[in-house]
């Protein structure tokens, strides 16, 4: 067989095992779209980036509606931008996590949610959050924020099997990164302009191994105040470290496929240095 019949045979399976996932973890009920306040939005990554990216487009924020991403709550510009939509994705954000130091940063971080954000505020976590009764119950002591829940099935395979299953938001392409989660939620609630902000995903620049063969990682965000924190210990092998990096720009090209389908609907990445490279770099909001 040559090279493209066992690529539409890889297709074929992929499509088969993303039904199975979809019908095995997927809710069949729609997502509430996000209250658009303006056709253009900006998710707002947590790479180093970003401040300088907010600064380049002060004049134009103010056009645009904000969403904010993991841990960005923990920081001042959380409470100075006041973005209308928070998403999480990550499983730590429902304590699927043995590591009691990440469940207390999380309930923390709830905590803090449900203190400070005095106004109208969207927060998306996948459905598998809302069997966790305690993340409701510390959110809805805000009668400001609205606890809105979607599916991260993960889809793939034949393009058009794909799009129907992504129209219907029963799954998405694999939500390796919160921005995977963002974009497709964005493009569910019809923005025409989607505008990637700190968006560096630049971790191959700081990936090392050190003298005992562990890998270890520097991972900056735009928050931190230390800039000389010690390095993470990446509990994975550089091959595997590599293959999820892969695979999470291979979503990236996904999703480039379905906005072109789409046509009315237009991604930019305003990181000048990020890796993304499935979205038209700009360094202005239009």
């Amino acid at each position: 067989m040559n090279e493209q019949t066992i690529e539409k045979i890889y297709k074929v399976l992929d499509s088969f095992f993303s039904l199975i996932r979809v019908f095995l973890s997927s809710k069949f009920r729609k997502t509430a779209t996000i209250n658009k306040k303006n056709d253009k939005c900006i998710i707002l990554g947590n790479g180093p980036s970003l401040t300088e990216t907010l600064a380049r487009n002060e004049d134009k924020i103010h056009l645009c509606d904000l969403i904010a991403v993991n841990f960005m709550g923990e920081s001042e510009d959380f409470q100075k931008y006041r973005p209308s939509v928070y998403i999480c994705v990550d499983p730590v954000f429902w304590f699927n996590t043995k590591d009691s130091k990440s469940k207390s940063k999380v309930s923390a971080f709830y905590k803090k949610m449900s203190e400070i954000v005095s106004w109208n505020m969207q927060m998306y976590l996948p459905f598998e959050a809302s069997k966790i009764n305690s993340i409701s119950a510390i959110l809805e002591k805000n009668k400001n924020i609205k606890l809105q829940f979607f599916n991260k099935t993960k889809v793939n395979g034949c393009l058009h099997f794909s799009h129907f299953f992504y129209n219907r938001q029963l799954g998405m392409p694999r939500p390796q990164n919160i921005l995977v989660a963002a974009l497709m939620l964005a493009i569910y609630s019809d923005y025409k302009e989607i505008y990637l902000a700190g968006a560096d995903n630049d971790w191959i620049r700081n990936l090392w191994v050190d003298k005992n063969n562990n890998v270890r990682l520097d991972d900056f965000h735009f928050y931190d105040k230390d800039k000389n924190q010690p390095a993470r210990f990446m509990p994975f092998t550089t091959y595997e470290m590599l293959t999820a990096f892969s695979l999470m720009f291979k979503s990236y090209q996904e999703i480039a496929a379905y906005v072109k389908c789409k046509k009315e609907i237009s991604i930019f990445n305003l990181g000048e240095r990020s890796f993304i490279d499935a979205f038209e770099k700009k360094n202005f909001i239009q």
